[in-house]
């Protein structure tokens, strides 16, 4: 079966706009999104969080202006962690980006499982992204 160069050359284009690269916690990462602009992912584990997860991917591109990030964290314990996350964007300068609302959101890492956290910056413009995690604090009763 022959395929086409059209189809070769189009999925190319479509590839080079989302470089993935591998990520350890405490470096950043330089992912260079579609449309030729540089970012950095970093990401903040806070408390004791840090000893019971591994970075193990983060991924950057830019849709329509809008810088979108992704990281995924992976539970290397052999319990089920409650976690909060959050993430801030900046500008070209270094500035935060302006946002409404940040709240942090709940997510639960089950033993040994990897989770995907993604976000949308809220205005054109963003070029660098810091996840924060933490684990939740427990219920009161």
């Amino acid at each position: 079966m022959r395929i086409p160069a059209v189809l070769v050359l189009a999925s190319t284009v479509l590839l080079a706009g989302c470089e993935r690269n591998r990520y350890t916690e405490g470096n950043r990462a330089d992912v260079t999104p579609g449309q030729g602009a540089k970012s950095d992912i970093k990401v903040d584990l806070g408390g004791s969080i840090r000893s019971s997860v591994r970075i193990e991917d983060s991924l950057a591109r830019l849709e329509n202006g809008f810088l979108v990030v992704e990281t995924h964290v992976r539970n290397t314990t052999g319990r089920n962690i409650p976690c909060e996350w959050r993430t801030g964007f900046q500008d070209k300068e270094g500035f935060d980006l302006p946002v409404t609302s940040n709240p942090w959101t709940p997510v639960v890492i089950n033993s040994n499982e990897t989770v995907p956290l993604h976000k949308t910056a809220p205005v054109t413009g963003g070029v660098t992204a810091t996840f924060y995690i933490r684990e939740a604090a427990p219920l009161r009763k």
